[in-house]
């Protein structure tokens, strides 16, 4: 292909995507964390609060609230200290622009389509350098019709800001490795602090950058000289990389002893008592912000406490998740094309195992990817939501690319094609409802809530179009409306009568069940407690989206 042809379709992949994502933001409600991160984001602006949602550093929020800023939308005050304040923070927010907020989360996430546009350039980018060309538009494709990078990308969640900013950060630290020049290792500290702004996942790079390093250097036969310069520069990225952090945060608390905090985590507080060569930790300065500290003790709290119901193939759990989980995630999220591509480049890695320079490429590639993945797979405290480990999904779109090498394809082109193909049409698909995707071999998102439920399928996405539902069949009576969400419907110009009534022990209880419309998301009608266990024995009328169904009960109706 000429690089004008390269180019155009490279431009044309990335239009199609954007449409994809603005307008998934634009008729998607705002889910629950969503409702938290931009009030929390304008606090930040205008009150310097970094302790409202601290679970997830600012920088995504700040982004997200920056063109809010310009309008005349209110904030509530301080809220009263809460063990998680930013909810109650963000529905207080929500009642006070009850009629503006739509437009006011919509330019928040116009403000972040950025990153997933910085997401399908880097993929495309790597996997050129790597592969050629042609791997890097199949790399560019899967990201731009992957379900789950257009729907966490049209949201200011920040999953996808921080698979698109771990990525370049690893694509960074890749060129550094390679040409260890001053302007990379400066791109590359700059990139590493930005990445850790976005979500604390990936503090992972801290321990494994060191690792990959020494790997890169004995594999490459250098010299000590070498060990010594480059080792000088990998320290100049991991402190640049913490002065970023710690200058978005104004310094906060930085260097803060250990001791000084009150952990609420076990993990932590054993930390805290530990002695290391006969020092006591309780003395250690952290040389990072508090709030960041504290972010990641309350995450690590929520995982021990065992408060938080877990679901997995039609099971709950209400103790603990299962390590397992993302690897079911992955096989029922990621379009079946996909899947295949994947299989193809695992053997095509192991014909080329003899490459030394080509095995070094790929450790980089792949390593945070496996590293991640295993870190999240193993806070199983709770399993919830498989967006956690969105980030491992470009470093696998790269690795596709091998698959179109021409030596490789060159007798059998149409195969990959097609699977290049069957991803993006099992993806249109579905779309706008890509939050529910799930592939083929599920059954698709009617059998989603057969493997997952939570963000993966059922998170208050679908409130508007419950709007616009009601709206067209007004006429037709009252709507009972319960759905997986903290915020009233009413804020979202939803008519409710209130939750369905009828709470029963059994499907087998004859009790005369209230006539009436009904729409409860998927969520709750699968939930342990069984409150609606009774109109699982009725055929819907309608459905939204693939979250909300809709019963309606006459009044000669009685429960199965």
């Amino acid at each position: 292909m000429t690089s004008k042809k390269v180019n155009r379709t490279v431009l044309a992949l990335l239009i199609i995507h954007i449409f994809l994502v603005v307008y998934s933001a634009w008729i998607h409600s705002p889910n629950p964390d969503e409702v938290a991160h931009l009030p929390c984001g304008m606090a930040i602006w205008r009150n310097g609060q970094f302790d409202l949602y601290a679970v997830n550093p600012p920088l995504v929020r700040l982004i997200a609230a920056l063109p809010v800023l310009f309008t005349d939308a209110k904030l509530p005050h301080a809220t009263a200290a809460l063990p998680r304040p930013e909810f109650e923070f963000g529905n207080r927010f929500l009642e006070l622009n009850k009629n503006d907020f739509r437009r006011y989360f919509f330019y928040a996430r116009l403000a972040c389509i950025p990153f997933t546009v910085l997401g399908g350039l880097l993929c495309f980018l790597w996997a050129r350098e790597l592969y050629g060309e042609v791997s890097g538009i199949a790399a560019l494709t899967l990201w731009c019709f992957s379900p789950n990078i257009i729907s966490w990308g049209s949201t200011i969640c920040p999953d996808l800001a921080a698979t698109s900013l771990g990525l370049l950060a690893c694509y960074l630290f890749w060129k550094w490795l390679k040409y260890p020049t001053f302007s990379n290792m400066i791109y590359c500290g700059l990139a590493l602090g930005a990445c850790e702004l976005s979500k604390m996942t990936w503090i992972i790079l801290y321990a494994l950058w060191p690792a990959v390093w020494l790997i890169w250097m004995v594999c490459s036969g250098n010299s000590l000289k070498q060990y010594k310069e480059t080792g000088k520069s990998l320290l100049v990225i991991l402190f640049l990389s913490l002065y970023i952090l710690n200058t978005l945060y104004l310094y906060e608390g930085t260097f803060s002893t250990l001791g000084s905090y009150h952990f609420q985590s076990d993990f932590f507080a054993r930390v805290q008592e530990k002695n290391v060569f006969g020092l006591n930790l309780r003395h250690l300065p952290l040389p990072v912000p508090a709030s960041y500290v504290v972010g990641m003790d309350i995450q690590k709290f929520d995982f021990e406490s065992g408060k938080m119901d877990s679901y997995l193939l039609g099971k709950w759990s209400k103790q603990q998740g299962w390590w397992y989980y993302y690897f079911v995630g992955m096989f029922v999220k990621v379009p079946t094309g996909t899947l295949l591509l994947l299989l193809l480049s695992f053997f095509f890695f192991f014909s080329r195992v003899r490459n030394k320079g080509f095995c070094l490429d790929s450790a980089v590639l792949l390593l945070p990817a496996l590293a991640l993945f295993v870190f999240v797979s193993s806070q199983y405290g709770f399993s919830r939501h498989f967006r956690y480990v969105l980030p491992v999904l470009p470093f696998l779109f790269i690795s596709a690319g091998v698959v179109f090498i021409p030596a490789n394809c060159k007798k059998w082109l149409y195969c990959p094609c097609f699977l290049l193909i069957w991803t993006a049409v099992s993806s249109i698909t579905v779309f706008p409802h890509s939050f529910s995707y799930f592939n083929e071999l599920t059954g698709g998102p009617k059998h989603g809530h057969q493997f997952l439920l939570d963000s993966s399928i059922d998170w208050q996405q679908d409130l508007y179009l419950l709007r616009a539902w009601q709206d067209e069949n007004s006429r037709k009576g009252p709507l009972f409306v319960d759905y997986y969400g903290d915020n009233s419907p009413a804020l979202f110009g939803i008519k409710s009568a209130g939750k369905p009534s009828g709470y029963y022990i059994s499907r087998n209880k004859t009790t005369p069940i209230v006539p009436g419309w009904y729409a409860v998301s998927i969520h709750e009608l699968l939930h342990y407690t069984n409150n609606y266990s009774y109109l699982l024995d009725i055929e819907p009328v309608d459905r939204i989206g693939y979250s909300i169904y809709i019963f309606h009960i006459e009044p000669e109706k009685k429960s199965k």
